[in-house]
């Protein structure tokens, strides 16, 4: 199971994966469950991505890019374990963080 927890309450966390190349020759991503999200603040976190996302159910996988260019928002990929979970996901489509 990708998403994990150390304690009861903790906040889940997902594996860390160095290396661009190594990650995506790590993970296969299936489209049909995965959102991009983006026009994100330079502040965010793949951690606020968790704690946002987690509701809609488990996640598999983040990519958050854009760090590169401080000028444009950060975007991320966001797979999920099923296809229930990428619709309450999708649901969540305009809104605005603060």
């Amino acid at each position: 199971r990708a998403e994990t927890a150390d304690a009861p309450g903790s906040k889940p966390t997902l594996p860390h994966r160095s290396g661009l190349c190594k990650a995506m020759a790590e993970h296969s991503t299936d489209v049909n469950k995965t959102v991009h999200v983006s026009h994100l603040p330079q502040s965010i976190t793949e951690q606020q991505l968790i704690d946002l996302f987690s509701p809609c159910g488990p996640i598999l996988y983040i990519r958050l890019l854009g760090e590169d260019n401080p000028n444009q928002g950060k975007f991320a990929f966001i797979e999920f374990m099923d296809v229930g979970a990428y619709n309450a996901a999708f649901n969540l489509s305009g809104m605005v963080l603060q």
